[in-house]
């Protein structure tokens, strides 16, 4: 599990970003600065581009995109823009992703265990002011996990939402395989408010949760499935997902009921 000898959750390790990535993240960064200029605090990769573990053409580009201003409409509609041109021009990625924020709401002390921790320990510095050095190392806690998935319900039940609506078969593959993910990796809610481990892989949230909720594996495993083939249809689906929650739910609300 990812805590290093002091019990720090580890951050990431230094390795040159992977040639097939180097030329669209060049592209992305070069039309970050186009549009905003001076306005750019900072620019950071995470996920598997980040980890040097991505692979053409599956894995995602995602990007944590800091400016000096208030955050509007107009700047996420230019994070859609850049996106769409990013993979016309290197289909090399199915989707690229921004998180946006400004440098005031990622330095308020309230966000210290959700901008602070995903900085520091989730994602690469790659332009500009490296705002995770901001931030001391975290340890392993429930204040953290809360930070970082505490939101499951409201971004699974949109996840449904749209899963619902749509009709054509590789939005579903993509938006069921991305709610999977997000509902395994929210299992670390379940845990201690202090210490402990901490869990970076699907299998290594599923490993530990076997010591906790081995029930609750069982359910999770038709997700794990479904990530690696995406053979399940989507009414099963929905049905699998709507009773998972629940069952999460209520495994959370019992281990509160505790504390």
């Amino acid at each position: 599990m990812a805590v290093d000898k002091n019990g720090y959750i580890s951050v990431l390790a230094i390795k040159p970003i992977q040639k097939e990535y180097q030329a669209l993240l060049v592209f992305v960064q070069s039309r970050l600065l186009t549009l905003y200029e001076s306005h750019i605090c900072s620019i950071f990769v995470y996920g598997s581009v980040a980890t040097g573990a991505a692979k053409p053409p599956r894995s995602d580009l995602d990007l944590c995109v800091i400016l000096d201003k208030d955050i509007d409409d107009i700047d996420k509609l230019n994070m859609v823009n850049i996106a769409q041109q990013a993979i016309e021009l290197y289909p090399i990625v199915p989707k690229v992703d921004f998180d946006i924020a400004s440098k005031s709401e990622v330095l308020l002390r309230e966000n210290i265990t959700s901008w602070g921790y995903w900085l520091k320990h989730h994602c690469r510095y790659i332009y500009g002011e490296d705002l995770s050095l901001q931030f001391s190392l975290f340890k392993p806690s429930r204040a953290v996990a809360y930070a970082v998935n505490g939101d499951y319900l409201t971004v699974l039940s949109d996840y449904l939402l749209s899963i619902e609506q749509t009709n054509d078969l590789k939005t579903f593959l993509k938006l069921s395989k991305e709610a999977s993910k997000k509902l395994i990796r929210s299992t670390n809610i379940l845990r201690a408010q202090e210490g402990g481990d901490w869990p970076d892989s699907l299998d290594e949230h599923l490993s530990r949760l076997i010591k906790i909720e081995p029930k609750l594996v069982k359910e999770l495993m038709f997700f794990m499935k479904h990530i690696e083939l995406g053979i399940y249809k989507k009414d099963e689906f929905l049905i699998q997902m709507k009773n998972t929650i629940s069952f999460l739910s209520a495994v959370e609300k019992n281990i509160n009921e505790k504390l």
